[in-house]
């Protein structure tokens, strides 16, 4: 481990390596030198990701005991945007969540007592108001896509407007600056130029946002210059803050953490895939261009953060970790990672000599499968192959990494379910979307959707098939099959009645909508089965008899 020049008790402390399991082998010595002295005092690690926070859980009770019997209790792994926006709502003297503690034994805020109005499933409805009322130059933007059908809201409307509350959130975090030029009433572009003319309504829209909601980066840059300054704070901040696993740093939140260190010991841990660029930086210096293909390729977030850091004065304390040294790389596997860490240059004037291949290296394989399925059951049968060759490898020691979570993980789930003897490999899938976790969210998504749709037969008959939806409706065996039947027998297709074909842009038609079904299904149930019966043009259905009765209740109650 190599030290830079030693630094006072506070103060921003960077700490790099070139792998996690380093990272977190540096961060666990330096909690263990760092106790609360209350033991039911948490111990709060910001960490970017839940997969992240997982592993690192289970590494630090590992840390305890190697054989596997520790335990990692009253470590918070919390995420950086909540930390942050507890902060700022505790500079501006306003109640965040969680436990009071007093000073000795303070704890970090998780997140303010009230709910963030910047957050991006919250902005949007503002957004869309605003589009709807009409701000400077948004009012070619409500027209064309007509936000609002017979006084409804339609998708396409919301789906706009939460794409540009996204848009603005990303920009609060990664162009501040702009958005401190917008708020002076300056249009500008990001590069500083003037804005076209078609783009102005993007700084009306800001600035009749920040009249509603407050100005974000504004309430941020208060709060750096409080947690800078020494007014006193309510007892919320921890003795020691910890921030692990991150590659990249933005500039406000670098800002932020050099503002706390003037309060407390600020320790950042940072993943540094190539530490030989970190070196070749000089004070306030730029990186220079990477040479490594996956450097060119992956590697410009990260120069980014090399350039920030470097570039602060005075310069924060540098920590550099390195692993153990296992020798000249002899295996594929180590070539690549080595020539990363060194940004080798692979394709220039002077290339490495070219790696021979051992005939048993497979620290590289390369599978082609049709499909995902396939791809999910050749991946399970190498892992169970690399497991039997390994005695000691454990199914958390795997890490699979996909492009699309969702897609994988519905892949992932029945190949590891099936490795025979009624055995399986236990797999966590972590950063997925709330709809394909929670059952109950997923519904509501659903729900949600049908709300502009056309209200299909088919999408309410999916709707009714959900587990979560039948157990709520006290729907019993055999309901949906029958339900299917006189969805068909009636004659039901799609919509709700004839205003609301009406709002779809058809004609008033009630033939072939759920109310013609459903009349003519509780029709049915009510009248006696004779000849040339017709109420209000409507015909009863003949062939509910006995039990149905029962089962043509419960598909009523859930349609309406």
């Amino acid at each position: 481990m190599r030290v830079s020049p030693a630094a006072s008790r506070t103060g921003l402390v960077v700490h790099r390596a070139a792998d996690l399991a380093t990272l977190a082998d540096a961060l666990v010595v330096g909690l263990r030198e760092t106790l609360p002295p209350d033991p039911m005092m948490p111990i709060d690690v910001v960490v970017q990701t839940g997969g992240v926070a997982r592993w690192l859980r289970e590494r630090i009770a590992r840390s305890i005991d190697p054989a596997g019997r520790g335990i990692a209790a009253n470590v918070r792994l919390p995420f950086l945007g909540g930390v942050i926006a507890g902060l700022v709502a505790a500079t501006e003297g306003r109640s965040v969540a969680g436990p009071a503690f007093d000073a000795a034994a303070a704890s970090l805020p998780l997140a303010p007592s009230e709910p963030d109005p910047w957050a991006p499933e919250r902005s949007v409805w503002s957004v869309l108001d605003l589009l709807e009322v009409g701000v400077e130059g948004t009012e070619r933007i409500a027209e064309t896509l007509d936000l609002r059908a017979e006084g409804v809201l339609t998708r396409r409307s919301f789906e706009l407007a939460r794409s540009i509350a996204d848009v603005l959130d990303h920009y609060v975090v990664h162009a501040p600056g702009l958005l401190r030029a917008w708020a002076r009433g300056s249009d500008v572009a990001p590069d500083g130029s003037e804005l076209d003319r078609r783009d102005r309504w993007q700084p009306a829209l800001w600035r009749a946002l920040v009249g509603r909601l407050g100005d974000p980066v504004a309430r941020f840059d208060a709060a750096v210059d409080v947690l800078a300054s020494a007014a006193p704070l309510p007892p919320v901040l921890p003795s020691r803050l910890d921030l692990f696993g991150f590659e990249v740093v933005q500039e406000r939140h670098l800002r932020l953490l050099i503002a706390l260190g003037a309060r407390l010991p600020v320790h950042l841990h940072l993943v540094t895939a190539s530490p030989a660029r970190w070196e070749a930086t000089a004070a306030g210096a730029v990186p220079p261009a990477p040479r490594h293909p996956l450097l060119v390729a992956s590697g410009r977030a990260a120069d980014r953060t090399i350039a920030l850091v470097r570039g602060l004065d005075p310069a924060p304390r540098e920590v550099v970790h390195a692993a153990s040294d296992h020798g000249a790389p002899a295996r594929l596997l180590e070539v690549l990672r080595s020539g990363v860490r060194e940004d080798v240059e692979l394709a220039g004037p002077d290339p490495p000599a070219p790696h021979v291949l051992a005939p048993d290296d497979d620290s590289v394989r390369v599978h082609v499968c049709h499909g995902l399925t396939r791809q999910a059951e050749v991946l399970r049968d190498a892992l169970l192959g690399l497991m039997d060759r390994h005695p000691g490898l454990e199914p958390r020691d795997i890490l699979i990494v996909s492009p699309d979570v969702e897609a994988a993980a519905v892949a992932l789930a029945p190949a590891f379910s099936a490795v025979g003897h009624g055995a399986r490999l236990p797999i966590v899938v972590a950063d997925r979307e709330i709809g394909h976790v929670n059952e109950v969210g997923a519904v509501l998504e659903e729900l949600l959707a049908l709300v502009p749709s056309r209200v299909t037969a088919s999408q309410v008959i999916d709707l009714l098939g959900r587990p979560v939806v039948t157990r709520a409706l006290g729907l019993e065996p055999g309901d949906l099959a029958r339900f299917v039947g006189w969805v068909e027998e009636l004659g039901i297709r799609w919509g709700i009645d004839e205003r609301h074909r009406a709002r779809q842009g058809q004609p008033a038609e009630r033939a072939h909508t759920w109310r013609a079904g459903l009349d003519r299904l509780l029709l049915g149930v009510a009248m006696a089965d004779e000849d040339d019966r017709v109420v209000a043009d409507v015909t009863p259905y003949d062939h509910t008899v006995g039990d149905e009765v029962d089962r043509a209740g419960r598909f009523v109650r859930a349609c309406e």
